[in-house]
């Protein structure tokens, strides 16, 4: 759904992928139950596939965390 809605908005989207393994991340779901059990950065790919194409895809350092650029189909 956030996919589709970035693609409604914009051209072009710079969106940051975090891990599940991010610190930030787990301290959001210490306390629920896992639901999110596809959350994974090829799962992200393929949610945003059908509406962008990825210009870039950068690392960043010291992190699991990724910028994309994604350019609208």
């Amino acid at each position: 759904m956030i996919a589709s809605l970035c693609a409604d908005r914009a051209p072009h989207a710079i969106v940051e992928f975090v891990p599940k393994d991010d610190p930030m991340v787990q301290r959001l779901l210490a306390f629920r139950r896992d639901i999110f059990t596809d959350y994974d950065v090829e799962g992200f790919e393929a949610a945003f596939e059908p509406y962008f194409e990825i210009v870039a895809r950068t690392a960043i350092e010291d992190s699991g965390r990724i910028l994309f650029h994604l350019r609208r189909r």
